[in-house]
């Protein structure tokens, strides 16, 4: 229950803390930009908080897929519903790593990062 309302609190104050820095890299709220929102929120002065929000987002996601595996008598949409949780709780963990943001070279952080994109 407190995996969007922590991550989403998370990403609102650290857009307003960080608000120099995204119009600085080209984001704008309004116009098309090509920066990876809120992911290339990693890479500002308080980046390390977003890390580790997108990290507390895969470990939530373990918790209640732990918890929610208990609740099925039938192993087969246990098993289907954990597998699509797994992969979002993989997509938070490997979205801990910090984004490329445009016009930089590809590094293997940012690879990382963007194999965990999908899966949120």
């Amino acid at each position: 229950m407190l995996v969007l309302p922590v991550f989403a609190a998370t990403v609102i104050l650290l857009t307003w803390a960080e608000w120099a820095f995204l119009h600085g890299i080209g984001w704008t709220v309004v116009h098309p930009h090509d920066v990876n929102y809120p992911s290339g929120l990693a890479r500002g002065r308080f980046g390390f908080v977003q890390s580790v929000n997108f990290a507390v987002l895969g470990l939530l996601v373990i918790v209640f897929a732990r918890g929610l595996w208990t609740q099925f008598t039938h192993r087969l949409p246990g098993i289907v519903s954990l597998l699509g949780l797994a992969s979002a709780a993989a997509g938070g963990l490997l979205s801990a790593f910090p984004t490329d943001l445009p016009g930089e070279s590809a590094s293997w952080h940012g690879f990382l990062h963007g194999l965990g994109v999908p899966c949120c």
